[in-house]
């Protein structure tokens, strides 16, 4: 499972007004169905994980199978990742660091200003806007960062087997 970018070029489904058209960052663990369409290709996308087709996407993109299967293949670094989200989605707020399992991401969009970002799970969603980027948001997901100021320690030696 990863987080990648697609330019999708046609939505199709009950979903359509939801993921748009453009540059989206995308959970590959919601795609199924990848085939090749002309240049580009072509999947299904699952917004909120329900097993109804209702709440699938039916998507065209630009990018090909290739390219797709090649970054949804990258392995996660994190489960979680810390979103600086707008309170209340104001964005005359100052943004608050907020953790979402990557697997929970529907659907990032980028804005001039913020990126909405859709967060699902079964039978509901949220929508955040963020000010991190789509590329600052795929990258969390596959670095693994170290914030050595929220761990104190207290003296203790720590050890770690290399098994």
């Amino acid at each position: 499972m990863a987080l990648f970018q697609a330019t999708i070029t046609e939505v199709t489904g009950s979903d359509y007004e939801m993921v748009g058209s453009g540059l989206r960052l995308l959970n590959s663990n919601r795609l199924s169905g990848l085939t090749v369409s002309g240049t580009g290709s072509f999947f299904n996308y699952t917004t909120f994980l329900l097993t109804d087709n209702e709440n699938i996407a039916k998507i065209k993109c630009s990018d090909s199978v290739a390219e797709i299967v090649l970054v949804a293949e990258v392995a996660l670094a994190v489960e979680m990742i810390s979103l600086s989200v707008y309170p209340s989605n104001d964005l005359t707020q100052t943004p608050v660091a907020t953790y979402v399992n990557v697997s929970d991401i529907v659907l990032g969009e980028e804005y001039t200003s913020y990126t909405r970002i859709e967060v699902g799970v079964i039978g509901s969603s949220k929508r955040w806007y963020v000010s991190d980027t789509l590329d600052e948001i795929s990258d969390k997901a596959v670095a693994a960062t170290f914030d050595s100021t929220l761990i104190t320690f207290d003296n203790t030696n720590i050890t770690f087997d290399n098994a």
